[in-house]
């Protein structure tokens, strides 16, 4: 699925653009809220280029300037904003399937099992926040705009890919059992890697992959999906343009963690939380 654009017809896309949910959320020094003009898309775009640039080693025709592609523009992009700078220092890409029937993951991996499910799917991606707002607070945040958006577009599915920055076969190896023989990888998803996202020396890696804790750590995001109740597909993708591996990484509404909810989104987040699940069916 080719997906990048010519610099000048992101330019003009941006322009265009338009949301498709809008969520508005105030807290102390911060407002989590969905981008609703060209001028904030710009600067969503902006910060993520900037950290893709800086730890993923992104490259490209486009990519020198941005992280962009046609996704962008079906999509919504949730911003953290600082209230005293009106600085952009944490974005989501959204991308609701009453929107799009095309996201991001299906470029790495063959889903259409998952794709069938009955109900609104959410595709969560391109997440990051600038380095000096890393922390606790900024993902408690955006994970309340979450928690909003999805009680908005009755979500009852999150999914979408959760990367590793590692593209040595021994590490995947590692990860792929630890998440088997931990039950965090659930092959009843029914997802796997498209041809040209396998990665090349898994299986001969896996044989010497017997220790019980990974030699890579868990990035905190994904620790986070995690603890929120989501499985991950058995095999990950080998996504080269990122440099890393790429696991798919499946949440259910009617399934996330009580305590999870309570510590990340707080008790008006609960409620929507609590009516997207009950809507989905």
């Amino acid at each position: 699925m080719t997906m990048e654009l010519l610099k000048e017809e992101a330019v003009t896309r941006m322009e265009e653009y338009r949301h498709f949910a809008a969520i508005h959320l105030d807290s102390g020094k911060y407002t989590v809220k969905t981008v609703s003009s060209p001028r904030e898309l710009r600067g969503a775009l902006a910060l993520r280029s900037e950290v893709f640039r800086e730890e993923f080693g992104v490259t490209g025709s486009t990519r020198e300037i941005w992280d962009i592609d046609e996704l962008d523009f079906v999509a919504d992009h949730l911003i953290l904003v600082e209230k005293s700078t009106g600085k952009i220092v944490g974005t989501y890409r959204l991308i609701c399937s009453e929107r799009s029937e095309r996201f991001y993951s299906q470029s790495e991996f063959e889903m259409s099992r998952l794709m069938a499910t009955p109900g609104v799917k959410l595709e969560l991606s391109r997440a990051c926040t600038h380095p000096e707002f890393r922390g606790g607070m900024a993902m408690v945040l955006l994970w309340r705009g979450i928690a909003q958006y999805m009680a908005a577009v009755n979500a009852s599915v999150l999914f979408g890919c959760s990367s590793f920055r590692t593209e040595d076969p021994k590490h995947a190896a590692e990860l792929r059992r630890y998440f088997i023989r931990t039950g965090k990888a659930s092959p009843e998803l029914g997802v796997t890697p498209l041809p040209e996202y396998r990665m090349e020396g898994l299986d001969q890696s896996d044989e010497s992959a017997l220790a019980d804790e990974p030699s890579l750590p868990i990035p905190p995001l994904v620790q986070l999906y995690l603890k929120a109740g989501a499985r991950l597909s058995p095999e990950p993708a080998h996504d080269r343009a990122f440099h890393c591996l790429d696991f798919l990484t499946v949440l259910p509404v009617d399934a996330i963690d009580e305590k999870f909810v309570r510590k990340y989104t707080g008790a008006a987040a609960v409620a929507a939380s609590g009516s997207a699940a009950g809507g989905s069916g």
